[in-house]
């Protein structure tokens, strides 16, 4: 059995692929109207300070964070949903939700909020980044 210790500032600079995880990356794709931050790989403690810092400097009507390439969140990141949809809301603007993989979306129905989160049903191809509600 092998042992890893290590700070939370050290894990944060810790791929993902070294505990035979999938590589955590992210893009951001902006109009006029919307941000998509779209995220791949695991959303938890050692990541969700990244995709907050995405979401927290776009600006726009619509911020949707894209969890399609999502393969794990934990509460870390389920609070980071909840945090941006609170902040949305208080600030007039739309957060919603592309979604994710079953495992993904388990934790919001464990959560008992998917019925109080805006989850589209994914981006229309004939408008470039427009999104269907």
């Amino acid at each position: 059995m092998v042992s890893i210790e290590a700070r939370d500032d050290q894990l944060s600079d810790v791929p993902a692929s070294a505990f035979g995880g999938v590589p955590f990356s992210i893009a951001v794709r902006q109009s006029d109207a919307q941000v998509v931050v779209a995220a791949s790989g695991d959303i938890d403690l050692a990541t969700v300070d990244r995709v907050n810092a995405a979401l927290g400097d776009a600006s726009g009507r619509l911020l949707v964070l894209d969890l399609r390439e999502v393969t794990f969140l934990d509460t870390s990141g389920l609070r980071l949903v909840l945090d941006h949809h609170r902040r949305a809301c208080r600030g007039g603007r739309r957060f919603a939700l592309l979604s994710g993989p079953p495992q993904v979306q388990r934790l919001f129905d464990i959560a008992g909020i998917t019925d109080h989160l805006d989850f589209l049903n994914g981006l229309d191809p004939s408008d470039g980044d427009g999104l269907t509600a």
